[in-house]
């Protein structure tokens, strides 16, 4: 062996070796070997095809060779083929006695041409075919908006994104697409307050939406770096550039006054407090049958009972209810949505007062948003938290009225969770309870 010397591997009766020269008798072992193995290929391409097999065969060359080597292939073995100028008679000798086996039909190719194919055309057309099952038309997706949208005298489709739910959130409030009006300059606010620079900024959907919008961006960003002035006046300028230079430095105050609002839950708690928190949570709640007028009936009785309220349109629930949550956040072991809403109620800090904010809920039939949303927290928090117990880590919801924030306990509407209207609620979307048998709930109020 020399440097030039090629190594070969080298089967025997007794094993595998490696041939490091020029031996004859190792390299006609070796093609033996994968002739062998050659073969048993074509063998099984031949009999386990299970619907066609096809096999190009031809003068090429196969490895370094100068010549077309076809007959040294494992094909080539099996019929017999000689290499250089006696290739095609030899290849033809094959085709003549497979011609001659049983079962064996030898056939010229087709013809080449140009022509494209054209899948036939039917005469006529079949007849329709008949549905041999029954279609469940009951079954759909609704939403909050979807539920209560007789309320505004608009179709609402369900929503497919947090923003187009803020939309619709919004577009109930005003029962405008568009509106961008100052409200009259007769409010009764101190002129210096912010609630009066408040009462100056657009009313409708545009701000709704762009009061929403600013508050994720603060909470992507986290509450606590958010809280300062400097930094929501940078994130107003980017997201309102249409409004004056005033109208964006009161937005910003407005939004600083949010974060650091004092929440209802406890005294000392605030947005910028709060660190473990999910803004515009998506929920489905699969409802297996009910009706609106039984969730009336469940709502009317135990929240807020004997305060007037415009009734649900009458619909046969089935499928699922879809929404997003403002805020989710945990404060002190226990768990809390929070929405936002830029709802005008008045011209004077009184009528964002605690009663005046019940009467808002009620009239939008926000009561039926926070229970809806109560509830699918309550089967998100059963499913993930362990040891979970509604009474100890489901605290409530918050509904912050932000035109009438400013002034002291005014504009912020807070409803501890009351566990047994929850699992009513939730009884009633899964079905465990008939609407004749009533709600096991106490009749109090959830204020």
């Amino acid at each position: 062996a020399n440097k030039n010397s090629t190594a070969t591997p080298w089967r025997t009766s007794t094993g595998r070796g490696m041939s490091l020269g020029e031996f004859p008798e190792a390299i006609a072992a070796e093609h033996e070997a994968q002739m062998t193995e050659s073969v048993r290929l074509i063998y099984v391409a031949l009999t386990r095809a299970e619907s066609a097999c096809t096999l190009a065969l031809g003068p090429v060359k196969f490895g370094a060779g100068k010549q077309p080597n076809q007959h040294e292939s494992g094909l080539g073995h099996v019929l017999r083929l000689q290499g250089n100028d006696e290739f095609i008679a030899s290849f033809e000798a094959a085709l003549t006695d497979l011609d001659a086996q049983a079962g064996v039909t030898i056939e010229p190719p087709p013809s080449i041409t140009h022509a494209r194919f054209v899948a036939p055309v039917e005469d006529s057309l079949p007849p329709a075919r008949t549905a041999k099952r029954r279609v469940d038309s009951h079954w759909r997706i609704s939403s909050f908006s979807g539920l209560t949208h007789a309320l505004h005298e608009s179709d609402v489709a369900v929503p497919e994104t947090a923003k187009q739910e803020q939309l619709r959130d919004v577009l109930s409030q005003t029962g405008t697409v568009e509106e961008s009006l100052d409200l009259p300059q007769t409010h009764r606010f101190d002129p210096q307050s912010l609630s009066a620079r408040i009462s100056h900024l657009p009313r409708g959907t545009t701000f709704g939406t762009l009061l929403h919008s600013l508050l994720e961006r603060a909470g992507e960003a986290g509450f606590n770096q958010s809280a300062n002035f400097e930094f929501s006046l940078n994130l107003v300028r980017q997201l309102a550039s249409t409004l004056t230079e005033d109208q964006q430095s009161t937005l910003a105050e407005l939004v600083l006054r949010i974060l650091t609002l004092s929440l209802v839950t406890t005294p000392s708690r605030r947005l910028a407090d709060v660190s473990r928190y999910q803004i515009e949570q998506e929920f489905w709640l699969p409802v297996a049958q009910t009706q609106t007028s039984s969730i009336d009936a469940l709502l009317c009785a135990h929240v807020h009972p004997g305060q007037m309220r415009p009734l649900l349109t009458a619909q046969y629930l089935e499928g699922q209810i879809k929404g997003f949550m403002d805020l989710v956040f945990e404060a002190d072991g226990r768990f809390y949505i929070l929405d936002y809403k830029s709802n005008w109620l008045g011209d004077s800090p009184e009528d964002y007062a605690p009663e005046h904010l019940v009467d808002a809920m009620l009239a939008a039939r926000y009561d039926l948003q926070m229970v809806l949303y109560l509830t699918a927290l309550h089967r998100h928090l059963q499913d993930r938290l362990p040891n979970y117990d509604p009474a100890v880590h489901l605290g409530g919801a918050l509904y912050l009225f932000v035109r009438g924030i400013d002034s002291p306990g005014q504009g912020v509407y807070f409803s501890p969770a009351n566990p047994t209207v929850i699992a009513a609620m939730d009884a009633l979307l899964t079905d465990e309870v008939s609407p004749d048998e009533g709600y096991p709930v106490r009749a109090e109020a959830v204020v």
